[in-house]
């Protein structure tokens, strides 16, 4: 519990007064209402709120790093901008998947858009690798997810579940 993270609790009861803008977590069709996120500030647009909100559902909902799913109404959260934009709303809600117990027709949606999206930064990568004099077409786009170099030296992803 870091970065005034604290575990979560149920939703109150509807019709209750106003409440401040709380960031909703929903894991296997459970609700949470998880902190306050006005009084969090500007540490939400950051990669360590990112990397603690991961840890912290590793700690309460038993779900490794590395298999975790992340979704708002958009999509997939993958980078710290789309956490931060995902949790600007007036009643921001994130939903929480084991990739190992996701339905298979969830899963394959989230990876095809997935695909889009990497085409897309990939396209951008290029268009900014020509206008900066870096390499451009045929040179291999950086992923944003972390990789590491298998004993032969080619590029694996980490930690597959």
């Amino acid at each position: 519990q870091s970065n005034g993270t604290r575990p979560p609790t149920t939703p109150p009861p509807a019709g209750s007064m106003a409440s401040p803008r709380m960031l909703r977590v929903e894991f296997k069709g459970q609700p949470y209402d998880w902190f306050n996120l006005d009084e969090m500030g500007d540490l939400v647009k950051s990669e360590d709120f990112v990397n603690t909100l991961r840890e912290n559902i590793v700690h309460y909902f038993s779900v490794p790093y590395d298999c975790q799913a992340i979704f708002d109404e958009e999509g997939m959260l993958s980078s710290a901008a789309d956490f931060a934009r995902a949790l600007k709303g007036p009643r921001p809600c994130i939903k929480v998947w084991d990739v190992r117990e996701m339905p298979p027709d969830v899963r394959d949606q989230a990876a095809q858009r997935l695909s889009v999206v990497a085409a897309e930064v990939a396209r951008s990568q290029r268009i900014l690798g020509s206008v900066v004099g870096r390499p451009g077409p045929g040179s291999r786009p950086v992923s944003p997810w972390p990789l590491r170099r298998g004993s032969q030296g080619e590029v694996e992803p980490m930690a597959p579940c």
